[in-house]
Order: C-alpha cells, then sequence, then structure tokens
C-alpha cells in the first residue's frame, strides 16, 4: 500500500490550510501567537491519529480533519480564558474541572463529529455555546421566525451532534 502521507503531502497539507486556519481565529480576537500554537498543535495531533489510523478519510478530506481539530483546540483555548463552561445557560462548572474529563478517544469523537456537521448547525451551536448568544440573538441572526425556532434548530443539531459522536 503506498502512503499519501509522504512529506510533501504533509507540508502542502500545512501550509495549504494554515492561513485559512488563522484568519478563522481572528473572528475570535485572539492574538496571531496564540492562533499559530493551537495551528501547530492541531496539526500535531491530527498526524498523531493519522498514524493510530484513526482518521476515516473516506467521509472526510484531512483538511477537513485537520480544521476540526483545530476548531475544537481554539474553542477549548477561548473557555480557557473565560474559565467557565456554560450549558443550557443554567449549569455552570470551573473549566480547570471539567477539562480534565476529555480523553484523547472523546476528543477525536468531537474532531470527527464536527468535521460532519453542516455549516448552518456548527454556526448555531458555535453562537450558542462558544460565543454563548442567547437564543433571542440566534433568532434574529439565522433569521428565525420565533425563539422556538431556532431553540427547537438547536436542539436538533446538538442531537445531530451526539449521533455522530456516538454512533461514529
Amino acid at each position: 500500500m503506498i502512503d499519501v502521507f509522504n512529506d510533501d503531502f504533509i507540508k502542502q497539507l500545512y501550509t495549504s490550510n494554515r492561513e485559512k486556519f488563522l484568519n478563522y481565529c481572528k473572528t475570535y480576537k485572539i492574538n496571531v501567537g496564540e492562533s499559530i500554537d493551537i495551528y501547530q498543535d492541531a496539526f500535531v495531533a491530527f498526524l498523531e491519529q493519522y498514524k493510530k489510523g484513526k482518521l476515516n478519510l473516506v467521509k472526510s478530506t484531512p483538511s477537513t480533519y485537520l480544521f476540526a481539530i483545530g476548531k475544537f483546540m481554539l474553542y477549548t483555548n477561548l473557555k480557557k480564558q473565560k474559565k467557565l463552561v456554560t450549558l443550557n445557560n443554567e449549569e455552570v462548572f470551573e473549566f480547570e474541572n471539567f477539562e480534565h474529563e476529555i480523553s484523547e478517544e472523546n476528543y477525536y469523537k468531537l474532531s470527527t463529529a464536527l468535521s460532519k456537521m453542516g455549516s448552518k448547525c456548527m454556526a448555531i451551536l458555535q453562537a450558542f455555546y462558544y460565543s454563548n448568544k442567547k437564543l433571542d440573538q440566534i433568532t434574529l441572526e439565522f433569521k428565525y421566525e420565533n425563539k422556538d425556532v431556532a431553540k427547537s434548530q438547536k436542539s436538533r443539531c446538538l442531537k445531530q451532534l451526539r449521533n455522530f459522536m456516538n454512533n461514529g
């Protein structure tokens, strides 16, 4: 079997996705140095997953996997800066106590599941969980008829994410 992940491919993958990821990070107003560190960590994690044979490259491209891992690391970094994780606008955990529960296997499952999400669902979940936007704001931003429609859509997206995580 020919290994397509040769040195040239790895260099091309790294360089072709680096600027895209750094531009994505700009929307979250973190400094360039942190963005570069996150991207490099994501790239190393991606290569480790490849070496372990855990990448399903039939359903997603290497770039998609890499970007999903990078996004997850970015969001983790953002949550560390805020020191809190809010779930459903009710439960609040200190991030340091929550972080150890993210095993490598769960990290892989989450990054894979995120890479499978549709762009609209991804945007809704990001707005609610990572940008801490209220349902009223999401209703206006995504032009939903009312708050209940936004809540229902968020719920469907969350269910889809859980299904992807549980069923691969």
